[in-house]
């Protein structure tokens, strides 16, 4: 009974850290940080006011450079969790797709 305890165990943490599902969690976590200290309505309410793209450009760059310290450093670390679940998310299907087993079977 031990050992089968010890298999499952060593299973479900091998499932829980898998690189797609970490970078998964940073992702979601920074996306809570954000929206924490942000009030995400108010930001899109104001950048539907710009009129053209240059505006939305600047609105966004401005924005970025006249918040706080954490908001910044969250914003910077959610897009680079972001790439990290693109990327993670790209070689799981490539290598599934290759090696011929289908995806929902893979994850």
């Amino acid at each position: 009974m031990k050992v089968m305890r010890r298999v499952h165990f060593i299973y479900y943490i091998r499932q829980v850290f898998q690189p797609l599902v970490l970078s998964s969690m940073a992702l979601s976590m920074f996306v809570g940080l954000v929206g924490a200290f942000v009030s995400v309505e108010h930001v899109f309410r104001n950048m539907l006011e710009a009129s053209s793209l240059a505006d939305v450009v600047m609105f966004v760059w401005n924005a970025f450079a006249h918040t706080s310290l954490a908001v910044e450093a969250s914003l910077l670390a959610g897009a680079l969790s972001f790439v990290a679940v693109a990327r993670e998310f790209y070689r799981s299907t490539r290598s599934s797709v290759i090696s011929g087993v289908p995806i929902s079977v893979r994850l």
